[in-house]
């Protein structure tokens, strides 16, 4: 909601406190957010920081999700860099970089994240992750 709409909505419901309102986290502190969630196991919380429709395109879906990363956490996943590049009122992008030991080797992943403002919430929500380069050392 821009600044004139919170002072119109404002104007005609007096008795909410806009001050009480969540402030929304930034993209960055979002992200990291997300990848704590992925290292302590807790996939469930990571899996609802991807928007709906990014849930639809998970190949697998939340248990292809889940073992990916459960993968990544055995094989002592760290997170390197991130670094965000575009902030915007409605959406955000996010570089990050990662890895962790493989099967047989060290994987190293960049991610750049595509986050969106979350419906209803003052948050965001990942919607795209797209695959910017990944090594195997």
């Amino acid at each position: 909601m821009s600044w004139v709409g919170l002072i119109i909505w404002k104007t005609y419901n007096p008795a909410i406190n806009v001050e009480k309102l969540p402030a929304q986290r930034s993209s960055m502190q979002f992200v990291r957010d997300y990848f704590n969630a992925i290292k302590t196991e807790h996939y469930d919380e990571a899996w609802a920081y991807l928007s709906p429709a990014f849930q639809d395109r998970q190949r697998n879906g939340y248990d292809g999700y889940v073992a990916w990363w459960r993968e990544a956490n055995q094989g002592g996943l760290v997170v390197n860099t991130i670094q965000s590049r575009f902030i915007g009122n409605d959406s955000s992008e996010v570089d990050v970089s990662f890895q962790y030991q493989g099967k047989r080797k060290e994987v190293r992943i960049s991610l750049r994240l595509t986050l969106v403002k979350a419906g209803g919430r003052n948050d965001w929500w990942i919607d795209r992750a797209l695959l910017h380069k990944s090594d195997e050392g």
